[in-house]
């Protein structure tokens, strides 16, 4: 984490990179006995590129560089700039270019494409306008420094919640599964059909909502899931679980949806019990069929579709007065989150459910 001790009394580092001695001299005289918020000044010099450079990279706490154009090279001080700000990457220290010889660097040119905080030609910079430019370069470092703390404090908090999130995910998709394999033992040791097919059926339900958990534990957003891809994990094991030996073919037409958990879970309820009366009683064992599931945005609603081309619904149905619990857990579903949901059955059975995911 970034720290910057606001309470220090250590000097604020300036670097002087200039390749004339009598500069560094007027300097150090002008600045001598300078402090700004109860810190005095420590003067670096360096008379060449190289030797800036090298400051620099040492001393990344530097809060100040005042710059020459013109030292070694005709362009040193914008080469110093550059190495600053792009190879470094600090973006903290506050850079004022001077120069003797504006010619080289017009001042309009080197403000719009240099990445700056004051430009002064030599004989400008007066003592007096040095020590301005200085506290003003200095009380904008120290409040970028503060800035760029908090920053800091706050991305390691969140990374800190999200680690804690993601764990929170963990156990509760472990502790599902715990409970799905009891089921499925419970099932096992039961002669009675009707119980089996009771611990099934719930043992599906809880799988089917620690996916949904299993899907964010290994997600870089905690807050939603990439809902179509969750439906084609769901499908498959669904399909392998109760109908392994039915020539059952899956048709798509998703778009890549993102719901928050608060719709994740009663939708991935919903496709749970739709899928499995599909695959138990839209076809027979040796004809068997296709199940369509589309999914989309249509406006600032989410439409979610699954069709088969079986046996089709019993005449007069209605979706409020099923009498299978697996039914009447879409309508509850359904309707928890506001959804609207429309049954067709003609050339088979098609849900269609529309909800807002704002």
């Amino acid at each position: 984490m970034f720290e910057f001790d606001d309470t220090s009394d250590s000097p604020w580092k300036v670097i002087i990179a200039d390749d004339d001695a009598d500069v560094h001299t007027v300097s150090r005289l002008a600045l001598g006995r300078f402090s700004f918020l109860g810190r005095s000044i420590e003067l670096l010099s360096a008379y060449t590129g190289g030797e800036a450079r090298e400051l620099i990279e040492n001393n990344p706490d530097t809060a100040v560089m005042i710059l020459d154009v013109v030292m070694d090279e005709t362009d040193s001080g914008l080469k110093i700039v550059e190495f600053v700000r792009k190879t470094l990457k600090n973006q903290l220290v506050r850079i004022i270019l001077r120069t003797g010889q504006p010619g080289y660097a017009p001042p309009m040119k080197i403000v719009q494409n240099y990445d700056i905080n004051d430009y002064r030609e030599k004989t400008e910079l007066t003592e007096q306008k040095l020590l301005t430019s200085m506290v003003s370069a200095l009380r904008s470092y120290r409040d970028l420094c503060l800035v760029e703390q908090h920053r800091a404090f706050l991305e390691n908090s969140l990374q800190e919640k999200e680690v804690l999130l993601k764990e929170v995910h963990h156990r509760v998709k472990n502790n599902l599964q715990v409970i799905s394999s009891l089921l499925s033992m419970q099932s096992m040791g039961t002669e009675n059909p009707e119980s089996r097919q009771m611990c099934q059926v719930s043992r599906d339900r809880v799988r089917t909502m620690a996916l949904i958990h299993e899907k964010l534990y290994k997600s870089d957003d905690f807050s939603q899931i990439n809902f179509s891809d969750y439906i084609r994990t769901l499908t498959e094991e669904l399909q392998a679980l109760h109908a392994p030996d039915v020539p059952v073919f899956f048709d798509y037409s998703m778009e890549q949806v993102f719901l928050k958990i608060d719709h994740a879970v009663p939708c991935g309820l919903i496709v749970n019990e739709l899928i499995i009366n599909a695959l138990k009683y839209a076809f027979s064992a040796s004809s068997g069929g296709s199940i369509h599931i589309g999914l989309g945005r249509r406006g600032e609603s989410v439409e979610l579709s699954i069709g088969d081309n079986g046996r089709g619904l019993p005449e007069g149905f209605s979706l409020d007065r099923a009498e299978s619990l697996g039914l009447q857990l879409v309508s509850i579903l359904s309707a928890q989150i506001g959804a609207d949901v429309r049954v067709d059955s003609a050339g088979g059975t098609k849900f269609t459910i529309r909800f807002r995911d704002a």
